[in-house]
């Protein structure tokens, strides 16, 4: 396993293709857990060899192709209990909604931990465009034991069909930015 310093450096040697991540809250928040779900954000893509760029609210208004994080206080009724937010990556602006509230409640011990695994996983749909869902991996539709177990040792990743997705996607994003 290399260092964590070491993999950093190769991340960045390696240009990896980008992603500008923007946060709004629609409720009250944690703003270390918000931290920490951010840092496995960021680790989960790097492992994919996708650079993840936090912006700040003033940012964001100067980023048209970013993607809007929303941490919602409460679940839309239309929402099954077990779902932990969704996608919308088309439009005026891609935008992931988390169900913040949802997974403060649900998961309590590991709230920080899952918070940031629900975020990869939206944000990995925005990304790849698609509303599919993986056989293992971040992007699995329902997490089982075994998986939780997997995360709390940092070992949940994407798969390798969505990493080519993701890699697919973001080069059509930066291929239609080209054009206009």
């Amino acid at each position: 396993m290399k260092p964590l310093v070491l993999m950093l450096f190769t991340a960045l040697a390696a240009q990896a293709a980008a992603v500008q991540l923007c946060t709004g809250k629609f409720t009250l928040i944690d703003n270390s857990a918000l931290i920490r779900g951010q840092a496995i954000v960021t680790r989960a893509f790097a492992e994919a060899d996708i650079r993840v760029e936090w912006l700040s609210e003033r940012e964001c208004k100067d980023a048209p192709g970013s993607i809007r994080v929303m941490l919602d206080a409460k679940a839309p009724q239309r929402f099954g209990l077990a779902t932990m937010g969704y996608a919308m990556p088309y439009g005026s602006g891609a935008a992931v909604h988390i169900f913040y509230d949802r997974i403060r409640e649900e998961h309590r011990s590991d709230f920080a931990l899952i918070l940031g695994y629900a975020m990869a996983h939206e944000i990995a749909h925005s990304i790849e465009g698609l509303a599919r869902h993986g056989e293992r991996g971040i992007m699995k539709a329902n997490w089982t034991t075994d998986d939780y177990y997997v995360m709390r040792r940092g070992r949940l990743n994407f798969d390798s069909q969505d990493i080519e997705l993701m890699q697919l996607g973001l080069r059509h994003a930066v291929q239609g930015s080209a054009r206009q």
